[in-house]
């Protein structure tokens, strides 16, 4: 699901899945070059145990809140750390966002019940 900066209502819905990964939420445009996605990460996918390497079903059930822009994002002075996603051709890839943050918490360490029990 792409949306366009220049054609982005001032509230876009979305909904998208990436393999058993459901990514849904919303989209406020706030300027021509910057917008703020709200937004819900759950489902399951698998990971391989970090003590052992047996798959484990890891559950996912974020809450997201993405500073997307439209360029470079040059930040606001005085905000703090945002997460925020830069695009350079002008259009908001959300399964590219949805598989970026899949990618995140696949970084996380997660083990296996036999592994969590012997930590």
């Amino acid at each position: 699901m792409k949306f366009w900066f220049d054609k982005l209502l001032p509230k876009s819905s979305f909904d998208v899945s990436v393999e058993n990964v459901r990514f849904c939420g919303e989209i406020t445009k706030k300027s021509a070059t910057l917008a703020e996605l709200s937004g819900v990460l759950s489902g399951e996918f698998q990971h391989a145990c970090d003590g052992c390497g047996e798959s484990v079903v890891v559950k996912a059930d974020e809450k997201l809140t993405l500073v997307l822009s439209n360029g470079i994002y040059k930040g606001v002075e005085g905000e703090e750390f945002c997460d925020a996603y830069e695009f350079l051709d002008g259009v908001i890839d959300i399964y590219e966002v949805a598989q970026s943050e899949i990618e995140l918490l696949n970084g996380d360490y997660f083990y296996c019940n036999d592994c969590e029990n012997k930590r």
